[in-house]
């Protein structure tokens, strides 16, 4: 499973899980198969509720966090602010003055 990039949306009431690419189970038929087709999750009423709600915040996203494998495919969901442009200039910034350090070239 690769969950970068991955992202939960609510589409009407059904929460799907976007972008999380799974691998196909080896001993499948199915030629047809897409890794990165959306997944609707299983969750209680309550818990669609709550998710829908935080979701809707300007700047809020849900994200799977941990994925958890046994009988059942569970995954961990966090709710996350995205950061705004001028915040990811500055760790651009932080990150390029950290590698000169490193290398003596500052």
């Amino acid at each position: 499973m690769d969950m970068r990039g991955a992202y939960v949306s609510c589409m009407g009431s059904k929460p799907m899980l976007q972008k999380m690419s799974i691998a196909p189970y080896r001993y499948a038929s199915d030629p047809a198969y897409n890794p990165l087709r959306p997944r609707e999750l299983l969750l209680h009423a309550e818990e669609r509720e709550r998710l829908a709600s935080r979701a809707q915040e300007k700047g809020m996203t849900i994200v799977p966090l941990e994925v958890r494998s046994g009988k059942f495919i569970k995954i961990l969901l966090g709710v996350a602010r995205g950061r705004k442009r001028i915040d990811k200039r500055q760790r651009i910034r932080e990150r390029e003055t950290q590698r000169r350090l490193r290398q003596g070239n500052l």
